[in-house]
C-alpha cells in the first residue's frame, strides 16, 4: 500500500484528501505547513507527496527546491494542488520537478487520487 504525505493548510481539505485516498487504496499522514513536512521528510520517505503552494513557514517552491535537492527524496513524485495560476508559477513546480499541476478550485478529489494511480503505477 503506498504512503502519501498529504500538505495542507487547510485541515478540512487535507482531511477529505485523506479519506479520498484512502478509499483508493492509500495510506496517508497530514502536515499544516513546509517546515513540518520537511521535518517529517527527514525521518522517513513516502511513496508520494501532495502540497499546496501557499502554506506556512517554508511554501511550496521551497518544499520542491528541498525534495529536489536530497537524493533519497528527488525521486518522490509530487503533485501540487493550488490556487496559484500563474504561467510562471507553473512552469517553476514543473521545474522543480512535480509530476501533476492542479488549479485548486478546477480540481475533483477524484482527479488527485487519479492523478496518483497514474504515477505510482508509473514509478
Amino acid at each position: 500500500m503506498a504512503h502519501i504525505l498529504i500538505v495542507e493548510k487547510d485541515i478540512f481539505l487535507a482531511k477529505a484528501y485523506k479519506v479520498k485516498l484512502k478509499k483508493g487504496g492509500y495510506t496517508s499522514d497530514i502536515v499544516m505547513d513546509g517546515t513540518s513536512a520537511i521535518a517529517y521528510l527527514e525521518k522517513q520517505r513516502p511513496d508520494a507527496i501532495l502540497t499546496g503552494l501557499v502554506t506556512p513557514n517554508k511554501d511550496g517552491f521551497a518544499l520542491l527546491e528541498y525534495i529536489k535537492g536530497i537524493e533519497t527524496l528527488h525521486t518522490v513524485p509530487v503533485v501540487v494542488v493550488s490556487n496559484l495560476g500563474q504561467t510562471e508559477d507553473v512552469e517553476k513546480v514543473m521545474n522543480l520537478g512535480a509530476k501533476k499541476y492542479f488549479k485548486k478550485r478546477h480540481v475533483t478529489l477524484d482527479e488527485v487520487k487519479t492523478a496518483f494511480d497514474e504515477i505510482l503505477v508509473q514509478k
